[in-house]
């Protein structure tokens, strides 16, 4: 057997060899390119489900939260067009010193609003509620943060609840800025024909 193999080899030159060596090489090579783009192809199926399911959780947690806000009976701001703080609300306002609050970080909470394009009152109110409930506490001192987690325990509440408060502080402010009246925005009178 060695012999006959030994006599191929002699009848092949070397650069045969070279190129038989090449086309195996790029065949491998071939195959496990295309492993990976399956892969990958795989990878991106997931990704895309993934994003599908992150906007049903969205869209679950707003609709658990409207129903949290209408069932509460200690709520803080009530549910609506626009959305307004209960006396409950007002009260709790005054004890987080809530536009003093909303003075020390204005700034901030607007910029973080300036940054997407928000072109109504709808879109502005989300994102203020958004940004009050996701972005306000990361941005308190300990002791703002300490004010709002006690008076949130001490009424038996989610620190949403006080945020949330802030966040309309917030879409009042943006709404004035675009010189959109708050007043005007649950306009749901209809028009004669």
């Amino acid at each position: 057997m060695l012999d006959i193999l030994s006599k191929i080899l002699d009848q092949l030159n070397s650069s045969v060899i070279i190129l038989l060596g090449i086309l195996f090489a790029a065949f491998w090579g071939a195959f496990k390119i295309g492993a990976l783009k399956e892969k990958f192809s795989q990878h991106d199926d997931r990704l895309d489900k993934f994003d599908t399911l992150s906007d049903r959780v969205i869209k679950i947690e707003t609709k658990v939260d409207l129903i949290y806000m209408r069932m509460n009976p200690d709520k803080a701001f009530a549910p609506g067009s626009p959305l307004a703080l209960t006396p409950k609300g007002r009260e709790l306002a005054g004890a987080i010193r809530a536009q003093t609050l909303f003075e020390k970080y204005k700034e901030r909470l607007v910029a973080r609003l300036d940054s997407r394009s928000l072109d109504n009152a709808y879109d502005i109110q989300s994102a203020a509620m958004s940004v009050s409930r996701y972005d306000l506490l990361k941005m308190m001192d300990a002791e703002d943060l300490n004010t709002v987690k006690n008076t949130a325990f001490a009424h038996g509440l989610l620190l949403d609840d006080i945020t949330g408060i802030l966040g309309i502080f917030l879409r009042d402010e943006m709404l004035a800025q675009r010189g959109i009246s708050v007043a005007e925005v649950d306009n749901h009178q209809l028009q004669p024909a």
